[in-house]
């Protein structure tokens, strides 16, 4: 797993809907429904999978869809 060993899945959850948030017009994930799956982060609500990102060796995300 890539992911930062300091973050816990649910701060990097928190990261990925903060970043997801700043776009206009963005879905509203619901946070009980987000999963880290191993270097990877999926955003998700009612509607289904809204965003997905990577997180890097360094601890940054980046969306991969």
């Amino acid at each position: 797993m890539t992911k930062n060993t300091n973050d816990t899945d649910d701060e990097i959850i928190k990261r990925a809907i903060a970043a997801f948030m700043r776009e206009p017009g963005a879905d509203q994930p619901s946070e009980g429904m987000c999963e880290v799956r191993g270097d990877h982060v999926v955003l998700r609500n009612l509607r289904g999978d809204l965003a997905t990102y990577r997180v890097t060796k360094a601890g940054r995300l980046s969306r991969v869809d």
